[in-house]
């Protein structure tokens, strides 16, 4: 083992004068390359878990969502990388009993990265289904709600499941990420009532200039278009 290199913060004021601030050691490079191959080779292991016993695969992705392990994403990375997402999301609809500490923490994964889950899942039922599991419960109001969809989605009514309250924010995916080739971006709206509302992510963070609210479209009544925008 190295000797770790220890780092002093100086703080230099207007005058040119400077008092010593915080100091920390720099991680030893023998430990963290240690740690970097252990982690490698636990990754590896849920890839095999997964291509072997999806059962058993998703049995560990339950616990680690119970217990908040900070692993859970790479766990369903692990599942994706093997084509499994979509049977292990198949398995969580139909779990019971995550606790409410369990459900908001898997909603923090949700609000970073559920583009990806999504697309990983490739089933939007399954994954609905298992998202009124996972995620923290919506009990408030009917909310007016609005969502910058791909034209070639919302041609075919296949509706996203993050939308907004806020109209704003919805329009910049309107005209931005969501402009895709193939019809463009469109913005919509609908007063969702409150059993399609399955949680309401938070307004805080990173992502809480969105005000995203995560809906079952199968629960959904009127939809009405209020732009269209071209590709970008």
């Amino acid at each position: 083992m190295t000797t770790p290199t220890r780092i002093q913060i100086k703080i230099v004021s207007p005058d040119g004068t400077s008092i010593d601030g915080p100091s920390f050691d720099l991680p030893d490079p023998e430990v963290a390359a240690a740690e970097q191959a252990r982690k490698e080779a636990e990754i590896r292991s849920w890839r095999q878990l997964a291509r072997t016993d999806i059962t058993a695969a998703t049995r560990l992705l339950v616990e680690m969502i119970r217990r908040r392990s900070p692993d859970t994403r790479k766990m369903l990375k692990a599942l994706n990388d093997e084509g499994r997402s979509t049977a292990a999301f198949a398995t969580l609809a139909d779990m019971k009993n995550f606790s409410g500490k369990a459900q908001k923490a898997f909603l923090s994964i949700w609000t970073e990265c559920g583009h990806h889950i999504r697309r990983e899942v490739a089933h939007d039922v399954v994954l609905l289904d298992a998202l009124r599991r996972l995620l923290p419960a919506y009990d408030g109001p009917k909310v007016r709600l609005y969502r910058g969809e791909p034209w070639k989605d919302f041609s075919v009514q296949r509706h996203g499941i993050c939308w907004s309250s806020d109209r704003q924010a919805a329009t910049i995916y309107a005209r931005g990420l969501n402009a895709m080739p193939g019809g463009g971006g469109v913005l919509i709206e609908t007063i969702a009532p409150t059993d399609a509302i399955i949680s309401q992510a938070a307004t805080t963070g990173v992502c809480g200039w969105e005000f995203e609210y995560v809906v079952d479209r199968r629960r959904l009544e009127e939809i009405h278009v209020l732009a269209k925008f071209p590709e970008v």
